[in-house]
């Protein structure tokens, strides 16, 4: 078995593995999904997200900090920036956590990245999440709003799944799925991923390919328009 991630859909894309998430691999259980969050300081003069939007539209130059461009947060950012039309001025840093250091330090506008890697902060009280891109408000951050709710139709971050090789028989599948349905229903591995402040989500081998499949349509119109090489 193989714990993949969101990279198993966006490294083939960006021409940096020779992968197939169809041919290679078979979905077991997604058991984890983080939204892409639109933070910044707690004092900044865009309070919601439509002042940010709005920043944007009116040609404002915002730096926007990722983990690293091709990095699944720089994807999020630049899969809004084309629902809006607008521009950023993505900074890449090694990691998220840089990124959110120099958001501290006022030394960009925002950050692009989990809710995970700023919720200490937005907790202290020295950071503000604008909007998360999810279908539905997550759980860590029951106020702050979805993207969707402001009209805009964008739901991207990463994930977390089982998958065995694709070679793998059905009826081997079906006993790993049934073992890991357990597993995700157990209150003991939820409460260990909300300890570990990771966004609890559940889906079986069809719920995880439909997963995959959607988000592969994103990524392979979005990333070859970014031009990364």
């Amino acid at each position: 078995m193989t714990l993949v991630t969101v990279e198993l859909l966006t490294l083939p894309h960006s021409g940096l593995a020779d992968l197939s998430y169809e041919e290679d691999f078979k979905p077991v259980a997604l058991l984890n999904e983080d939204s892409a969050a639109i933070t910044v300081q707690a004092d900044s003069e865009y309070e919601t997200i439509e002042d940010f939007i709005e920043a944007v539209e009116s040609g404002e130059n915002l730096q926007i900090g990722n983990s690293g461009t091709g990095a699944i947060w720089h994807l999020a950012a630049s899969a809004l920036e084309q629902e809006i039309d607008g521009s950023f001025n993505h900074v890449p840093f090694e990691g998220a956590a840089p990124a959110v250091n120099n958001l501290l330090g006022g030394h960009i506008d925002a950050v692009s990245v989990s809710p995970a890697e700023v919720i200490n902060q937005v907790e202290s009280g020295d950071l503000r999440v604008l909007a998360v891109m999810a279908d539905e408000r997550v759980d860590a951050l029951p106020d702050v709003p979805t993207l969707s709710e402001s009209g805009i139709d964008l739901s991207i971050g990463t994930w977390r799944g089982i998958t065995v090789p694709a070679d793998t028989p059905d009826e081997v599948v079906d006993v790993l799925a049934d073992a890991a349905a357990a597993t995700a229903e157990n209150e003991e591995f939820i409460d260990r991923i909300d300890t570990l402040q990771l966004g609890y989500r559940y889906e079986g081998p069809a719920g995880f390919a439909e997963l995959m499949n959607d988000q592969d349509a994103l990524f392979e119109e979005l990333i070859p328009s970014l031009d990364l090489d």
